[in-house]
């Protein structure tokens, strides 16, 4: 199977880095966000035209920055236990945020020798393939990954439609999810 990880939401903090850009704690902007609602504008009183703005003035530091999840590479980890895994991103239009996820990949994954399986670019249903897993934090991805013929793992955070799974349990989540689609895809 070939495992395809979302960066953003799932072993990046992006909305810790967008909390910090914005003059907020993290914490202070989870408690702003309805749960199951993906859209960061909202809790932070901006345009969507304001919010890339202020991303794009950061450039390739805002990417770079970005914390790692605690789980970040023990989920990798996982999913290398049910196939090749490969990173991928939705950067931004603006070329600094390519050049800094470029970055954050060499910071992270590097030092384990993961560097070199990663895909940036928008259409992540062009990677669905009936052998293929998307595990993504954005319920959109999830389905049109779905609706292209792959299979795919909604990780639970609290903006997405998985917001009611516990926290402390998203690893195990997607081991079962995965050992799921592993025996259906063998059928």
């Amino acid at each position: 199977m070939k495992i395809l990880l979302d960066i953003d939401g799932v072993l990046a903090d992006f909305n810790g880095g967008v909390a910090r850009l914005f003059g907020l704690t993290p914490e202070e902007l989870l408690s702003r966000i309805k749960p199951g609602e993906w859209s960061l504008e909202g809790p932070l009183g901006v345009t969507t035209k304001e919010f890339w703005k202020k991303i794009g003035e950061a450039g390739e530091d805002f990417w770079d920055n970005l914390e790692p999840y605690p789980w970040a590479l023990d989920l990798y980890e996982v999913a290398l236990r049910f196939g090749d895994v490969c990173l991928l991103s939705s950067p931004s239009q603006d070329p600094s945020s390519w050049a800094g996820r470029v970055r954050w990949i060499q910071k992270h994954f590097g030092k384990k020798g993961y560097f070199e399986n990663f895909l940036l670019g928008n259409p992540k249903g062009f990677c669905a393939s009936p052998n293929s897993i998307l595990i993504d934090d954005k319920n959109a991805n999830v389905r049109d990954f779905v609706d292209a013929h792959g299979h795919a793992i909604l990780f639970p955070q609290i903006w997405n439609d998985n917001y009611h799974l516990p926290e402390s349990d998203r690893l195990g989540y997607v081991t079962r999810q995965l050992e799921d689609l592993e025996w259906m895809t063998k059928q």
